[in-house]
Order: structure tokens, then C-alpha cells, then sequence
């Protein structure tokens, strides 16, 4: 897709449409009679113009998906945009909304000619929802639209074992016992912690924790 805008050669085309008029009611059949003599015609022009701008992150999608983020976390991502234009390109963003939910952290510079920018945006959900919005970045000649996606999720902890008691038993003095913690949360990861307890006295000591 890229390639094809950046070798993208322009061209005016133009369809001819007749349209064919006629007085009086419809029939029952929903058809009305017709003279060629009052046909209109309508002629469309369709000029296809090079773009000054393409997005070259996301192999050129515009699709941005932030994903799952926890509510009032913030999630960044940075997209890059290029100039295709032998002139400089002077380039503006429609407005972001105004909760803060979508933003624009950078700011947006003009472009030298086949110039880059990186567009730095980040995703703060405020409820637990899923997010969309449409946001413009504009040239003189074109319009670069983005599609941002985004779900706000609120995550619960879960760990395993979940008896709410952790019996480590008996251990020799100078020795460590080793127990693993499964912890797992509604956003599909899971972390792993293991637990070390060494036994330097006959008193308890607090265990080290390693991830």
C-alpha cells in the first residue's frame, strides 16, 4: 500500500450518467414513461491526487489499536509519518477529546520535503468501556485519517493457592525452601512469583521474593 501511494501517478477521469426523465403518475407496476428527448445528463469528475502523506508505521494501517489498558493507566504509542510531497508540508490535527482519553503528547512540526515525523499518542481509559474515536491529520491537499481503538478494562488479582495460608513446613537451619505463587489477573497474564525462605535462625525471617 505504501509503495503504491509513493509511485502513485495522477489522473483525471470523468463518467458521463443519463438520466432519463418523464411527467405524469407511475403505473401500477412502478414505471413511468420516458421521451430520449428529456434525458439530462449528469457528468462526474473523478481526479485522483497523490496524497502528501502516508503513514508508514503499522504497514500503513490506520487502524491504531491500543489493546486492553487498566483504567487510569496510560499506554503510548508512536506512529510515523512521512512526506511524499516534493514541497514542504505544513500538517494540523483535528481536535482530541476533550476527557483526555485519546492525546497527541508531541508536538506536530512541518515537514521538509519526503520528510518524517513521529506522532507520539497515548490511551488513558477512564471506565471500563471499550474506546473509539477518528482523528484527522490534515495537509493543504489531504487527509490522513486515523482510527483509534482502545478498551478500558478494570483487572481483579487472583493467586493461587488461594487458601489464604501459606504453610511452608519445617526447615533445617541454613537451608531455603522455595514455593511458587501463581498470580493471575483479567487481562490474560499471568505472573509467576517464587518465594525463597532460608532458615538462618530458628526465629522467622521475612522471605525474598524474585519475578
Amino acid at each position: 500500500m505504501i509503495k503504491l501511494k509513493t509511485n502513485f501517478e495522477q489522473r483525471f477521469e470523468k463518467i458521463l450518467i443519463p438520466c432519463f426523465t418523464g411527467a405524469g403518475e407511475c403505473s401500477h407496476d412502478k414505471t413511468l414513461d420516458y421521451k430520449l428527448y428529456d434525458t439530462v445528463y449528469l457528468q462526474v469528475h473523478l481526479p485522483a491526487v497523490k496524497p502528501e502523506l502516508v503513514l508508514l508505521s503499522q504497514n500503513g494501517s490506520s487502524i491504531v489499536d491500543f489493546g486492553n489498558v487498566c483504567i487510569g493507566q496510560t499506554k503510548k504509542l508512536e506512529l510515523t509519518l512521512k512526506s511524499i510531497s516534493e514541497d514542504p508540508v505544513s500538517l494540523s490535527t483535528s481536535a482530541f477529546p476533550h476527557d483526555g482519553t485519546f492525546q497527541k503528547v508531541n508536538a506536530t512540526r512541518d515537514l521538509a520535503p519526503l520528510g518524517l515525523h513521529q506522532m507520539i499518542l497515548e490511551f488513558t481509559p477512564r471506565t471500563k468501556a471499550k474506546y473509539y474515536e477518528v482523528v484527522e491529520v490534515r495537509t493543504k491537499k489531504s487527509t490522513l485519517h486515523l482510527h483509534l481503538h482502545g478498551c478500558g478494562v478494570e483487572p481483579s488479582l487472583v493467586v493461587s493457592p488461594d487458601s489464604g495460608t501459606l504453610d511452608l513446613g519445617h526447615v533445617m537451619l541454613v537451608r531455603y525452601y522455595t514455593v511458587h505463587l501463581l498470580s493471575r489477573t483479567t487481562l490474560k497474564l499471568t505472573c509467576s512469583t517464587v518465594y525463597h525462605y532460608s532458615a538462618r535462625s530458628r526465629m522467622w525471617s521475612r522471605p525474598s521474593v524474585s519475578q
